[in-house]
């Protein structure tokens, strides 16, 4: 019994893994499309998907409003991606 829980927990995850989203970046100037890279890989780091990492040039976002625009908007955007469906 242990053993079947086990593969339907491992079947399961690879089921949910394999439907994690790709980030697709909209168009803009460049630096608003790195920013909206780095801030939806943030946002779907922050709502639990490990697939990503977190990603946030603060110097940048302070020096460089397309670029904290961008990240401001992949970060929205994505943060609230698990509640979508």
């Amino acid at each position: 019994m242990k053993s079947a829980l086990t593969a339907i927990a491992i079947t399961t995850a690879g089921l949910l893994a394999s439907c994690a989203p790709g980030i697709v970046v909209p168009d803009g100037p460049p630096a608003y499309r790195q920013g909206y890279d780095n801030g939806c890989s943030s946002g779907y780091f922050d709502a639990g998907n490990s697939a990503f990492r977190f990603q946030k040039d603060t110097a940048r976002i302070i020096a460089d409003a397309d670029y904290a625009a961008g990240w401001k908007d992949g970060y929205e955007n994505c943060r609230r991606w698990p509640f979508t469906f």
